[in-house]
């Protein structure tokens, strides 16, 4: 067994990562849990783990000064970070320090992490070598590389807006032929390309202005559909006037190609469904979504959303993810009137993850389930008010969709959502109760009974009294 060690203060978190994995069954076994940095290295020493799982703030020392203190004793361990703070600082040192992989508390997928965990060794009983990821490696040889400083250090005649990373594996075809036609192909559309002497593929670093790079992208995966069945990934860190300088916009779009759950462009090339087949597909997942939506199926429109993720994912078009977020989040507005959808927009669509994007649609999704909710209740509240001060009075559901101002349609639908009970029931309960005091009492007539509870027609009161009682007014009277 492969031993891991756990440090994170929070208990349900380590229970979490304790019980979500049959760890013995994977080859591997805890052998040590920590609270925070300084007991982490205290148990190091006792149990010498292989693998350490751990979260960034800590309290006494953190995980960026814990990982930073056993590399510097040149322990034989990997580090995989799981963190709830999707902050690139944060994410730049780890990487830094060589860990394995950074995912986020909320959006841990189990799959992805056992890949990571397995992809440390070569076998599952073998010990750890270096235990870092070939892929990261290549990454961290990319960014020290010469072609990488000459890039850097290139002097721009206008500033570039954006930087973008494109890398290929050539499987089936020619990997010279395929770089000659990408440089041609990059040539003359208003970027700097340059070719990355580097193993594990045919890199490219290439800048420009953001305007056009769409149609760059999109001639690109025409061009590996026509001539080869390949995957071409493409990576993009715009607005690179936020960085202090070339190097670290550079550093930005090499780490977003470790983190990204999903990269700004991913075009394969040979595809089998068809791009009208894949939109028509969308829009029905978007349809079905925003019907969910506004019936207020949240716990279905969850599962809709994943679905739709999953087509976008498909089709690998990012006009189409731009075009059905911006749809989606017409939806929202409109089921909820405080959300501004153009803000929200801006912000996603500057997202470089799409897992991070459709975690934002999701979240935004939970916010009115949660909104809603509370309103549907203070509504219900206010209704049964209402029908408790207004019971000797006749009360129509008209009176009382007024009253909170929605249709009568809506209040019964959400009355019943809410209640399990059909509104004109839960009124007529309200007051056959009041009867069945007044009748108890003895001192009057059922007609005047029926009056005092909003009910003028004695034999409708009767009639509703004996199916809800089982007896007459006058049987239970006696």
């Amino acid at each position: 067994m492969i031993p891991v060690m756990i440090v994170e203060d929070e208990f349900l978190v380590r229970a979490g990562l304790r019980t979500s994995i049959d760890w013995n069954a994977e080859g591997f076994e805890i052998v040590a849990e920590a609270q925070n940095g300084e007991e982490a290295l205290e148990l190091y020493q006792r149990y010498h783990p292989l693998i350490i799982i751990t979260d960034i703030r800590l309290p006494k020392m953190d995980g960026i000064a814990m990982m930073k203190e056993l590399r510097k004793q040149k322990a034989k361990v990997n580090f995989i970070v799981v963190s709830a703070y999707d902050d690139f600082q944060y994410a730049k040192e780890a990487i830094g320090i060589g860990v394995a992989n950074y995912f986020l508390k909320g959006d841990l997928d189990v799959s992805e992490f056992l890949k990571t965990l397995h992809g440390l060794f070569k076998e599952p009983h073998e010990d750890a070598k270096g235990g870092i990821l070939e892929h990261q490696n290549t990454l961290k040889a990319l960014y020290q590389s010469k072609d990488v400083a000459e890039f850097i250090s290139r002097e721009w005649k206008e500033p570039p807006s954006s930087i973008y990373l494109l890398h290929f594996r050539a499987k089936n075809a020619n990997p010279r032929m395929l770089e000659a036609m990408v440089c041609d192909l990059l040539s003359g559309k208003d970027t700097r390309c340059m070719k990355l002497e580097e193993e594990g593929g045919s890199w490219f670093l290439y800048a420009g202005t953001a305007e056009g790079q769409d149609k760059v992208a999109e001639e690109l995966s025409h061009m590996f559909r026509r001539y080869v069945d390949e995957e071409i990934t493409i990576i993009r860190s715009e607005n690179l006037f936020q960085y202090p300088d070339m190097k670290e916009a550079v550093y930005h779009v090499l780490l977003s190609y470790e983190y990204a759950s999903n990269p700004a462009y991913r075009l394969r090339g040979g595809g089998q469904e068809s791009e009208k087949e894949a939109v028509r597909q969308i829009r029905s997942a978007e349809n079905s979504l925003a019907e969910k939506l506004r019936f207020q199926k949240y716990e279905e429109a969850q599962k809709q959303l994943e679905e739709l993720k999953i087509r976008i994912v498909t089709l690998s078009s990012p006009a189409a993810l731009s075009a059905s977020v911006y749809r989606l989040l017409g939806v929202l507005a409109e089921c909820d009137e405080e959300l501004h959808a153009s803000r929200v927009y801006d912000n996603l669509m500057s997202s470089l993850s799409l897992s991070g994007i459709y975690r934002t649609l999701s979240s935004l999704i939970e916010d009115l389930q949660m909104k809603n909710e509370d309103d549907n209740n203070i509504y219900v509240l206010k209704v049964k008010e209402f029908i408790e001060q207004n019971y000797r009075e006749p009360i129509r559901i008209k009176d009382l969709s007024d009253y909170i101002h929605v249709s009568p349609n809506y209040l019964g639908k959400l009355f019943y959502l809410n209640t399990g009970e059909h509104l004109r029931d839960y009124i007529n309960s309200v007051k056959l109760e009041k009867a069945k005091k007044l009748l108890s009492a003895r001192k009057y007539q059922i007609s005047e009974v029926a009056s005092m509870v909003g009910i003028e027609d004695q034999r409708y009161f009767s009639k509703l009294f004996k199916k809800s009682y089982g007896v007459s007014p006058k049987e239970f009277g006696k």
